[in-house]
């Protein structure tokens, strides 16, 4: 039989001695000859007597005693292991948490597409959480080291693997016992029959029951350094998050284009990014009547300097010839009397310091949706004197609103974007 740590038990001395014996209900019970006895064993044709001995669990506790150094050294071995790989684990997260900050805050790739995009579409879409390093910083204290008395149980670690009320041995193979059952070999426990039912051999037990004292002890160290064991999966859950968040930042960087939804980007020069926004076609309602318009592009240029960024100007249509009340031949759009500085907190023309790229994101997105806004909506609410008259558009569908909705339709044309002017 190979033998590995805690194979030494009881059960392996019976194996070498080819001694037979009992374990009933958590005891063991040894083999005697002579009617004296109280329990009797009907085996082979013959009456044998079993002697009460020692509780299995008490055994257990002898060994665990006479291993204690070598299994108090295993379980501190254990948790130290544990902390060990902690330390080692956040100390990478650390490095790649820097990697991913400084990919970050160098690639204004990733600001136009994570956080402009994010901004504009009002989602988190594509945004990595935010890896915090200093929530690991205060380490968890080492609790007290386990001893081989924390392994000290009432219960025994045989039980569960009998599965049964007991078991007998006789050179070498294990017969359960079972309470109903046709077998003549049987013991009359105080009146209670146990019939032998053939089961494995004592040499497969001995094994099974080494393994189960081997987790037990393992599971008891682990019972001590679970304060480091929950956490070091959590960082090793942030350090993947991280990966893939460097990965995709990585990507990112250097890009020359990228879109999502409606909003895109394309950089014009090595210094100039244009944000883009596709408007699909709509229907305006304007004093009972209805004016359809074709989709057009906004666009937004943003300028950087070293760290800093600047909208260079107002957005305006970028897809022209476009026919609107309110678009210039140029593309430039009349916001009528807005106070951007005032009323929007936005100033164009002006860098601004990208240490809080949220805002700044937030402001780009602001200007977009105004320019959108405004083509869609200009007639309302603070009305905007338009450049041309509407009906110069050439655009009329319709003198009601259910005129409007048929010519919606037919131009696959979604009927929220009939927007009425009251």
């Amino acid at each position: 039989m190979k033998l590995n740590n805690l194979s030494q038990t009881f059960l392996t001395r019976f194996f070498y001695s080819q001694e037979p014996f009992a374990i009933i209900k958590g005891r063991l019970y040894t083999l005697v000859r002579g009617l004296d006895s109280e329990i009797k064993l009907y085996f082979l044709d013959e009456i044998f007597g079993l002697e009460e001995s020692e509780e299995i669990s008490q055994l257990e506790k002898q060994l665990f005693l006479q291993e204690q150094n070598v299994l108090e050294r295993r379980m501190s071995k254990y948790i130290l292991n544990i902390v060990s790989k902690f330390k080692t684990n956040l100390i990478e997260l650390k490095e790649l948490g820097n990697i991913y900050q400084s990919l970050k805050d160098t690639s204004i790739e990733r600001f136009i597409m994570v956080d402009v995009f994010n901004a504009y579409n009002h989602e988190n879409h594509g945004v990595v959480k935010e890896v915090l390093t200093s929530e690991y910083e205060k380490l968890p204290e080492i609790q007290r080291m386990p001893t081989v008395r924390d392994l000290f149980s009432r219960d025994n670690s045989l039980d569960a693997l009998i599965e049964s009320c007991g078991i007998f041995v006789f050179e070498g193979l294990c017969y359960k016992l079972v309470y109903n059952d046709n077998s003549n070999d049987w013991i009359d426990f105080r009146d209670l029959p146990l019939y032998l039912k053939p089961w494995i051999k004592l040499e497969e037990l001995c094994m099974q029951y080494s393994k189960s004292l081997n987790s037990r002890i393992k599971k008891k160290a682990e019972e001590h350094a679970q304060d480091f064991s929950h956490i070091l999966s959590l960082v090793k859950k942030e350090k993947t998050n991280l990966r893939k968040a460097i990965n995709q930042n990585t990507s990112f960087s250097g890009r020359t284009s990228g879109s999502r939804g409606h909003i895109s980007f394309r950089k014009k020069s090595s210094n100039i990014y244009e944000i883009r926004v596709n408007v699909p076609p709509y229907i305006i309602g304007k004093s009972g009547y209805f004016y359809a318009f074709s989709g057009t592009v906004l666009g937004l240029d943003l300028k950087i300097k070293g760290n800093e960024i600047m909208l260079k100007d107002k957005p305006k249509v970028v897809a022209l010839p476009y026919k609107h009340p309110f678009v210039y031949l140029d593309g430039n759009i009349c916001y009528g009397n807005l106070n951007w500085a005032e009323q929007r907190k936005i100033i164009f023309g002006q860098y601004y310091d990208m240490s809080n790229k949220t805002a700044i994101a937030k402001k780009i997105a602001q200007a977009m949706r105004e320019g959108e806004r405004t083509l869609l909506k200009g007639y309302i609410g603070n009305n905007v004197d338009p450049v041309n008259n509407i009906d110069s558009c050439d655009c009329q569908v319709g003198a009601s609103l259910s005129n409007a909705k048929t010519y919606a339709l037919r131009h696959n044309i979604p009927l929220e974007r009939i927007i009425e002017n009251h």
